[in-house]
C-alpha cells in the first residue's frame, strides 16, 4: 500500500467529470479555530454535538461535519449555510435537495485526528478511515464479520502482516458498502472480496448487484489504514490536503 502525493490546496481546483478528489483534513492544526466551523452546522448537528461528552471528540465532530459542508459548498457555488444534509436509512449522508444530488457525490469517514473526503461528479462514492491500534483485539472481529476464507488467509500471513492486513481489508468492505448505501452490517461484509484462494489486492474491480465497482487502498498518514470505492471508470484521483480555505 502506498502513500500518495498530498497536494497541499489553499485555493480550490475544479473537479472534472473523469476525477476523483480525495481531501485529507488533519485536525490538528485546525483545533484552535473549531468555533469558526460551528455556524455551518444545522441545529441537528448543534445538537449532537452538544451531546459530546469528550473536548477532542466533541471538537473532531464539529470539523469534520464544518469542513463536509465547506467543501460542498464551493462544488454547488453556494454558501456553507445553504448546503442541506440528509441521512438515509444506511447512515450515509446525502444532500437534501434532489436537484443537486446529480451535481456531486460525496463521503465522508474520520477517526481520531484525522477526517478524510471523497467527492466525483457523477458516480457514487465511498471511503473509510481507521486508525490501526497496536493492541486492538481484531481477531474476533474476523471471526465475526468475515467469511471464514478470509479469515484463514490472514491468519496465514507472518504475524507482523495480519494487522495491517485485516485494516486494509475491512475498510475496502466499509467503502464499498458506504458507496452502495447498504452499511456495514448487511451481507457485503461477509463476502470474500478477493474470491476463495487470495486475499484481494489493495485496488481491485468487484461486482456487486451488477455494477462494476473500483476499490483500493492508499495510506493517508502514518498509523492510519484507509480506502474508496466508486464505480468502474477512467478515473484521475487527486489527494488533496484541506488548508485554511
Amino acid at each position: 500500500m502506498r502513500m500518495p502525493d498530498w497536494i497541499p490546496v489553499a485555493g480550490f481546483p475544479a473537479l472534472e467529470d473523469n476525477q476523483v478528489h480525495i481531501w485529507r483534513l488533519i485536525h490538528a492544526p485546525h483545533q484552535r479555530k473549531v468555533s469558526g466551523y460551528l455556524p455551518f452546522l444545522s441545529t441537528e448537528e448543534w445538537s449532537r454535538a452538544d451531546r459530546l461528552i469528550h473536548p477532542h471528540v466533541r471538537a473532531a465532530f464539529i470539523l469534520t461535519r464544518g469542513v463536509l459542508r465547506i467543501l460542498i459548498s464551493r462544488y454547488l457555488d453556494i454558501p456553507p449555510g445553504e448546503v442541506r444534509l440528509e441521512v438515509d436509512s444506511s447512515g450515509k449522508p446525502h444532500l437534501a435537495q434532489p436537484s443537486l444530488e446529480e451535481i456531486v457525490h460525496f463521503n465522508t469517514s474520520h477517526t481520531r485526528g484525522l477526517s478524510l473526503y471523497i467527492f466525483t461528479r457523477s458516480r457514487p462514492v465511498g471511503i473509510d478511515v481507521e486508525e490501526i491500534h497496536p493492541a486492538a483485539e481484531y481477531t474476533s472481529i474476523m471471526q465475526n464479520f468475515f467469511p471464514p476464507v478470509e479469515t484463514r488467509l490472514i491468519a496465514a500471513l507472518p504475524e507482523d502482516q495480519r494487522r495491517s492486513a485485516f485494516y486494509a481489508l475491512w475498510t475496502q468492505k466499509e467503502s464499498l458498502a458506504k458507496a452502495i448505501g447498504i452499511g456495514i452490517a448487511s451481507g457485503l461484509v461477509g463476502q470474500a472480496l478477493g474470491g476463495n484462494e487470495r486475499l484481494p489486492d489493495a485496488e481491485l474491480i468487484t461486482n456487486v448487484g451488477g455494477t462494476r465497482w473500483r476499490v483500493w487502498n492508499f495510506l493517508p498518514g502514518p498509523g492510519f489504514s484507509a480506502a474508496a470505492a466508486v464505480q468502474e471508470n477512467e478515473w484521475q484521483v487527486n489527494y488533496l490536503d484541506f488548508c485554511t480555505q
